[in-house]
């Protein structure tokens, strides 16, 4: 963890002391100058030769004023396309670009430079990237790093509203890239908002590699992202590489803090994205790759009302070291998360390596942080299929430096496989959970977590076990048998119908206290029925024999 925060930063502070290549569109249109028709202050753009004529002049406010067909795009530049409007090592554009909601289509971006985007760099902070949907897109980026790749904007600080894309964004060469559905690089004060993605990124090499659906890097902590979607798949290989650092997340490949300023917003967002890991070092999040925060003591994070619903598969077909798969997000070092949850699928196809399965986080940490996290009112129901390694029901630790709050929360996990460590909820290093429940009719050990308490399906499905612990059914919590299985779920955050995981069965819950009487041919067995199951079982008993594991046929009812 350590390894990958000292990366992170040299990756920002040699950002600029790199070499700057230009690329010189030899595709401008003879148009005549923009013009701006309708009096509105922003000039017309008719065609794919208005849009890269934006280069031109990267401080004047567009419009787009008709659907556009880039298709022709793939035949510029000798193979490199449409030349993205601004770049980090020369200059960004700082207008405003209005697309009152029409269509950029089939735009193709090869890029030698280091961004990748219809925007390459903004830096218009107050100003605005509108209404812009693009579909078809196909972005790549060439340079051997670091890149900055985004659908819509490789690197900058924007307003970014009401924008939907569509398409790939690809990166096959060794070296460091950032790449995000709709932004790259979010730099300081940027805003994502009411955006959809529906992007398909693939990574085939590279050193430091954050990768999420929608952002790439929320630097320095300042950011925001709300009432956004995003769908689609991330395949990161790099089994032929040793890499510094991989983070990859469905929405948010990481947050990466700093300042005592820092203000990160994240609400009311949904990441529906699959995400396969074949290679070394990789830490994946269901929603947000990582949040690292290692010295901030007045910062501000607040994540509320999110989820996280794809499949994480690790796909271990060797030994492969230290690959992290989080339902929600693999580290969190800081922050408030509240009201969100986790129910993909984290998988491994391969069987083997060295990978480790947590419902909801890795590690919910206080480690060198001043301000620590805390996740309340939140719940993991993960399904977790074909387990190696361990696998861990909430989290695996909990630092104890400061208070980290861990409170009304509960995980209904379903897993398949046998681990080499299986444990319920959680590993905890300090007992500042309160509240919190597991099932304990799926995940039977709970000899290692404290301060939280199993119970049966059937209890986990009953409204009392939950407001006789405090929690508030009048405005977060609720149960209803036509949602989530019938298990808790967040009044303001519910899930897809019909909800997330297979179907549980509340089985009968039987345990054996002592068997008295033992002789040749008989014995008396003493058990304790614990709940009777669903209303359908209609004989419940004891299956035992005096030789071996007893099956049904050696069943003594009651």
């Amino acid at each position: 963890m350590n390894r990958l925060r000292t990366v992170l930063v040299f990756i920002f502070l040699t950002i600029w002391m790199l070499p700057v290549s230009f690329i010189f569109v030899d595709e401008v249109d003879a148009h005549p100058t923009l013009t701006d028709s309708d009096g509105d202050g922003y000039l017309d753009i008719f065609d794919v030769y208005d849009l890269q004529d934006v280069n031109l002049d990267l401080t004047e406010d567009y419009e787009l004023m008709n659907d556009i067909n880039a298709s022709v795009t793939s035949g510029w530049n000798s193979g490199a396309g449409f030349i993205p409007l601004g770049n980090v090592g020369g200059p960004a554009f700082v207008g405003n670009f209005e697309g009152n909601s029409f269509t950029i289509d089939q735009l193709y971006i090869n890029s030698g430079s280091d961004t990748a985007g219809l925007f390459g760099r903004v830096s218009n902070l107050g100003n605005s990237i509108s209404n812009v949907n693009m579909t078809n897109a196909y972005t790549r980026s060439t340079n051997a790093g670091p890149a900055y790749i985004g659908i819509l904007v490789g690197f900058g600080d924007v307003v970014i509203d009401n924008c939907d894309v569509e398409g790939q964004l690809v990166y096959n060469t060794n070296g460091d890239v950032i790449a995000g559905g709709i932004i790259g690089y979010m730099d300081w004060g940027a805003s994502v908002t009411n955006c959809d993605a529906d992007v398909d990124i693939d990574i085939d090499g590279g050193d430091n590699i954050l990768i999420g659906g929608i952002v790439g890097i929320i630097f320095d902590g300042n950011g925001t992202i709300t009432d956004c979607n995003v769908s689609g798949n991330i395949d990161l290989d790099t089994q032929s590489l040793t890499p510094s650092a991989i983070a990859a997340g469905g929405a948010l490949g990481i947050v990466q803090g700093g300042s005592d300023a820092s203000t990160m917003y994240i609400a009311d967002t949904s990441a529906d994205v699959d995400i396969e890991l074949l290679g070394v070092d990789a830490r994946a999040g269901g929603f947000i790759g990582a949040v690292l925060d290692p010295s901030a003591t007045t910062q501000s994070y607040l994540v509320e009302r999110c989820s996280a619903l794809g499949t994480i598969d690790m796909n271990s077909v060797s030994a492969i070291s230290g690959v992290f798969a989080a339902g929600f997000s693999t580290f969190i070092e800081s922050g408030t998360f509240s009201q969100c949850f986790a129910s993909g699928t984290i998988m491994n196809t391969g069987g083997a390596g060295d990978g480790y399965a947590f419902g909801w986080s890795y590690n919910v940490d206080d480690i060198n942080t001043p301000k620590p996290p805390s996740v309340i009112d939140c719940y993991t129901r993960t399904v977790m299929l074909n387990q190696s390694n361990a696998v861990i029901g909430f989290t695996a630790s909990v630092g104890d430096t400061n208070p980290v709050t861990i409170d009304n929360c509960f995980n209904a996990n379903y897993y398949t496989g046998v681990p080499l460590v299986l444990v319920d909820s959680c590993i905890w290093s300090c007992n500042t959970a309160s509240d919190t429940f597991y099932d304990s009719t799926l995940f039977s050990d709970g000899s290692l977590c404290g301060n939280v308490t199993g119970k049966t399906t059937l209890q986990m499905k009953t409204e009392s076990t939950f407001t006789d612990a405090g929690w508030d059914f009048t405005s977060i919590w609720a149960i209803d048998p036509s949602i989530n299985d019938e298990y808790p779920y967040l009044i303001n955050n519910p899930p897809p119908s019909p909800g997330p995981g297979p179907p549980v069965p509340i089985v009968p819950t039987i345990t054996t206290d002592y068997v008295t009487h033992i002789g040749s041919g008989s014995a008396t067995a003493v058990g304790t029925l614990r709940d009777e199951g669903e209303n359908n079982v209609t004989v419940i008993g004891f299956c035992w024999n005096t030789t071996g594991a007893p099956t049904t046929s050696d069943n003594v009812t009651s």
